[in-house]
């Protein structure tokens, strides 16, 4: 996700579906903006989704069914996907909710100022910590 924003921030995707992947798949060029923040939302409460309902379900607010629910009704996964997603939290745990803070403190830490891929290379190949991409004198 990150990866594909820093190749691709929203102008520039968005200008791509428009006059490249839409008029090859037959697409009207003019909806492009539309998909692109369609995308952009889903993908936001995909993962804001997944951390909330391994949250509340491992922490024991949400009962197991009270879970599966949440994960279809607000996430819309069909049945066969939302008790996949739930043995995947039953499994790794703590995964979801770590993978969406993790991939927020990186996106901040990273910006969209000039120096942003030198930022994300320095996330990517140094070792560190979530505090070291917090902290307001961290490298990069």
């Amino acid at each position: 996700m990150l990866g594909e924003e820093m190749i691709f921030p929203a102008p520039e995707r968005a200008r791509f579906f428009e006059e490249v992947l839409f008029p090859l798949a037959g697409f009207e060029p003019a909806d492009a903006d539309l998909f692109d923040a369609v995308v952009t939302a889903s993908t936001a409460l995909n993962l804001t989704g997944n951390a909330r309902v391994a949250h509340g379900y491992l922490g024991g607010a949400l009962s197991r069914e009270e879970a599966f629910r949440l994960l279809q009704d607000v996430l819309l996964l069909d049945p066969k996907a939302a008790q996949v997603r739930l043995r995947f939290i039953e499994e790794f745990r703590a995964y979801p909710v770590a993978l969406a803070q993790g991939y927020r403190i990186v996106r901040d830490y990273v910006g969209d100022g000039t120096d942003r891929w030198e930022r994300f290379v320095h996330a990517l190949t140094e070792p560190v910590l979530p505090g070291d991409l917090t902290s307001s004198d961290s490298p990069g």
